[in-house]
């Protein structure tokens, strides 16, 4: 059992599943489309709803693929990217916005952050294969947990249980953002995962 001043529950260890549709790892030549991404996502959020992402800078992406942490990304058929996410070592020199997490998870642990989809892309369980990628990515750096920030107002918070996430922590205020966060997480296999990004 895990042991913090906020209530937490053990998590099971399972086995990364398959993702639904193919992701890619971004490169840095994929910057310009990251971002354009983002500007739209964070366009198309009504405005008591932005805090839900914490935009990146060219320099943060630079600096976390050069941290060879994983951009996970998702193309559709003209090879634009439509969904995006970004795995962070807790240790990683390129970490950025993990400080205020709760002391859930397994050392050494990995975040999921800036899980974006394009909204015209919407309804295609986009947000699942993202997430059952970062599992892969995260397992291969040799992460044993996986974790998460979601705003308790986020719908989003489906797609982490749909993909066996469980809430770690609940409304925890985030004082950078101004808002109540839930945390999830989840076990990831120790043993090297059979898939790898096409």
């Amino acid at each position: 059992m895990l042991t913090t001043n906020l209530a937490l529950k053990a998590i099971p260890e399972e086995q990364p599943p398959e993702p639904q549709q193919s992701y890619l790892l971004m490169t840095k030549a994929d910057i310009p489309a990251f971002l354009a991404l983002q500007a739209k996502v964070i366009a198309a959020l009504p405005e008591d709803k932005k805090h839900y992402l914490k935009p990146r800078t060219a320099e943060d992406l630079e600096a976390h693929l050069s941290a060879d942490m994983p951009v996970i990304v998702v193309k559709d058929h003209d090879g634009k990217i439509i969904a995006q996410a970004l795995v962070t070592l807790f240790n990683s020199p390129a970490a950025k916005n993990l400080g205020d997490y709760p002391n859930i998870g397994t050392d050494p642990k990995a975040a999921v952050q800036a899980v974006q989809v394009d909204p015209d892309a919407r309804g295609k369980k986009l947000s699942e294969v993202l997430l059952n990628a970062a599992k892969i990515e995260a397992a291969k750096l040799g992460a044993a947990s996986l974790l998460a920030k979601v705003a308790t107002d986020n719908d989003s918070q489906k797609s982490f249980i749909s993909t066996h996430f469980t809430k770690a922590a609940e409304n925890v205020w985030d004082k950078a953002g101004r808002y109540f966060a839930n945390y999830f997480q989840v076990a990831l296999a120790k043993s090297e995962p059979l898939l790898r990004p096409v």
